[in-house]
C-alpha cells in the first residue's frame, strides 16, 4: 500500500463518519478513533519499506528539505572559499621590487585582468573630444578679486556616453588638476550655493583656488529608482539606478563600475589636451562612498594620477556578497581585495579617510513590480581598515617606505592642502549671483535622465551587436570539415574562456560520489528515489 494511496482512504473513511470530529484543541472526538490510528499505522509502516535504496547504494537518512541542506553546503563552501582567498591572491602576482619603474611594469598584467572584470576593453578610449560644451554659470572672489570661474563642462567619454563635471577654472594657469568623485547619493548642485554650513566641498574649493588648481567636482550615477524603467517607462521598477545598469550591463561584460571608471580616465585625457608630456600637471582624485570605489579603481588602472585620496571606501572586502549587488564583481577576490587594488596604485601616493561611509539599506520588495536585490552599506571598524592598509603594505614590500599609504588625519589633509576641509581658507567666498537663468531651471543639473539613459543606450547597442561579436569569437572554429575532433580541438580555447570567464571554474578536487538513496516514488509507471552524492 502506497502511503498517498492510504492517507486518500483515511481522509475519505473518516471524513465519511459524521461522528469523527476535531476539537479546537486538536483532539479527535469518536468512539472509533483506535480504527483509524491502526489504518494510519498501516500507511506510515507501508511508507517505511517503500524508503528502501536503490541497489549498489548507501540508504539516505537525511531528515528535512534536502534542497535547503545543499543549499547550506553551498554557503559553507563558499564562506571557506572567500575566507582563503586572501593568501590564494598570490598566485597572481609577480611583484619586482627593484625599482619602482620595474614594479609598475610587473604588476601590468593585473591592471589589466583588473579592467577585464569591471568591463574595461582595450580598445575603448576616445581621443575625438571635438569642442566639449561649457557653459559659465558664476565666478570666485580671493582676497577682494575675482580668482576663478565656475563653469559646467561636457565632453565624449567613450562611444555616444558623456561625462559631466562642474569646475573651479582658476584665471592663472593651472599647476594641478584635482578631480572630486562625491558619493552616490550626493548633489553637486549646491556645491556653490553658501548655507552658512563649512562642508569638505567647501574647504576643497577654497584649496583649489589658493592653490590655482582647476578642480572637477564630477558627479556619478545616484542610487533613486526615478529612471529605472521598462518598454519606455511602461513598466516601473524599484531597482536603483546603478542596479539598473548593472544588471543589463552585466550580460555583456560591462559593468557600472567600469563605465564611471572610464569617464574618470577620460575627463584626464580632456583636461590635459593640448599639454605637453614632460609637462604635465599633478593630477590629484579625491572620492568619498561610491565615489570612493570609483577613485580607488580609476587610480590602480591609470598611472597618471600622482595622488588618491579616498573617503568612505576602504577595507576587508570578504562581505563583498552583503553589500549592494551593483558592487558585485565576478571573480573579483580571488586576484584583487582592496589591500591588492592599493598595490596597484603604489609607487604613488593613496590616502584613506576612515570616516564618511554611507549608510545605505536596500530591502526586499515583495510587490509586484520587477524588484532590488538586497544589500546594505555602513561604516566600517577603523581597526579593519587599518588591517587592510597593512596589508597593502606588506604586499607593496620594499616599495612601502616610498609609498605613501597613510591613514588620514588632520596633518595629512593640510599636507595636501585642503585644510581638513572644515575651514575655507579665509577671502575665500563663491559667488552665485552670475549664474545663468537656465541653470536656475534646471535644478538638478546632473541627476536628469540623460546619462542613466546614455548608459542604457549604450549598453543595449552592446547587446544588439552581440551576435555579431559571438560570430567573430567563432571566426577560427572548423565548421567546413565537419570533423566533430578538429570542431574540438579548435574550439578547445573557447571552451576554456567559457569556462573561466563565464561560469567559472572551480579548482577543487572532485570526491568520490558516496551515493546515498532513498525510494520517493511508486506508481503503475514508474518508481522514484531520492538521491544525494557528494561532490567537492
Amino acid at each position: 500500500m502506497r502511503l498517498h494511496a492510504a492517507w486518500n482512504s483515511f481522509i475519505s473513511a473518516a471524513s465519511a463518519s459524521e461522528r469523527f470530529r476535531v476539537s479546537p484543541s486538536g483532539y479527535r472526538k469518536t468512539t472509533r478513533w483506535r480504527s483509524w490510528l491502526g489504518l494510519l499505522v498501516v500507511a506510515l509502516l507501508a511508507d517505511a519499506a517503500r524508503g528502501a535504496p536503490l541497489n549498489g547504494t548507501q540508504e539516505l537518512t537525511w531528515d528535512g528539505d534536502l534542497a535547503a541542506r545543499m543549499v547550506d553546503g553551498i554557503h559553507t563552501f563558499l564562506d571557506r572559499a572567500t575566507a582563503e582567498s586572501v593568501d590564494r591572491r598570490a598566485r597572481h602576482w609577480k611583484r619586482d621590487y627593484s625599482l619602482p619603474e620595474a614594479y609598475t611594469k610587473s604588476v601590468e598584467g593585473n591592471r589589466m585582468r583588473l579592467g577585464q572584470a569591471i568591463g574595461i576593453h582595450h580598445d575603448w578610449r576616445r581621443y575625438d573630444f571635438g569642442p566639449p560644451m561649457q557653459r559659465e554659470l558664476g565666478s570666485i572672489e580671493y582676497a577682494g578679486s575675482e580668482a576663478a570661474k565656475i563653469r559646467h563642462v561636457r565632453w565624449g567619454a567613450f562611444g555616444d556616453v558623456e561625462g559631466d563635471a562642474l569646475v573651479v577654472d582658476p584665471l592663472k594657469e593651472a599647476n594641478e588638476i584635482w578631480v572630486w568623485i562625491p558619493d552616490a547619493d550626493n548633489s553637486v548642485n549646491g556645491a556653490f550655493v553658501p548655507n552658512g554650513i563649512p562642508t569638505r566641498q567647501d574647504g576643497m574649493i577654497a584649496s583649489a583656488v589658493h592653490r590655482s588648481a582647476r578642480l572637477y567636482l564630477m558627479p556619478i550615477i545616484n542610487r533613486s529608482s526615478t529612471f529605472s524603467t521598462l518598454l519606455d517607462g511602461q513598466i516601473k521598477t524599484d531597482q536603483p539606478h546603478r542596479e539598473f545598469i548593472y544588471r543589463q550591463a552585466f550580460e555583456v561584460g560591462r559593468h557600472i563600475i567600469g563605465y564611471e571608471v572610464q569617464k574618470v580616465s577620460s575627463l584626464i585625457d580632456y583636461a590635459i589636451t593640448g599639454r605637453r608630456k614632460d609637462a604635465l600637471p599633478k593630477i590629484t582624485v579625491i572620492g568619498s562612498g561610491e565615489g570612493g570605489l570609483i577613485a580607488l579603481y580609476a587610480a590602480a588602472l591609470d598611472t597618471r594620477i600622482d595622488t588618491t585620496i579616498v573617503a568612505g571606501y576602504f577595507g576587508p572586502r570578504e562581505q563583498l556578497w552583503k553589500e549592494p549587488i551593483y558592487r558585485n564583481v565576478f571573480g573579483l577576490l580571488d586576484e584583487f581585495g582592496d589591500a591588492e587594488l592599493a598595490s596597484l596604485v603604489a609607487p604613488r601616493t593613496l590616502v584613506i579617510d576612515p570616516s564618511d561611509y554611507p549608510n545605505v539599506d536596500v530591502p526586499e520588495t515583495n510587490d509586484q513590480r520587477p524588484a532590488q536585490t538586497p544589500g546594505s552599506l555602513g561604516q566600517v571598524d577603523r581597526a579593519a581598515v587599518n588591517a587592510e592598509l597593512d596589508r597593502a603594505r606588506t604586499l607593496t614590500g620594499p616599495l612601502a617606505t616610498s609609498t605613501e599609504m597613510k591613514i588620514l588625519d588632520r596633518e595629512v589633509w593640510e599636507h595636501y592642502g585642503f585644510n581638513s576641509f572644515a575651514t575655507p581658507v579665509p577671502g575665500v567666498r563663491t559667488m552665485h549671483a552670475h549664474r545663468t537663468r537656465e541653470y536656475e531651471l534646471r535644478g538638478e543639473l546632473f541627476y536628469e535622465k540623460r546619462p542613466i539613459q546614455q548608459l542604457v543606450d549604450y549598453t543595449q547597442k552592446l547587446v544588439h551587436d552581440s551576435p555579431k561579436r559571438r560570430t567573430e569569437l567563432f571566426a577560427k572554429a572548423d565548421r567546413a570539415s565537419r570533423d566533430p575532433a578538429k570542431w574540438a580541438e579548435t574550439t578547445k580555447d573557447l571552451r576554456k574562456y567559457f569556462y573561466d570567464e563565464v561560469i567559472g571554474r572551480i579548482e577543487q578536487p572532485l570526491l568520490p560520489p558516496n551515493v546515498r538513496t532513498r525510494q520517493k516514488y511508486d506508481t503503475d509507471k514508474y518508481t522514484g528515489y531520492e538521491m544525494v552524492l557528494d561532490v567537492f
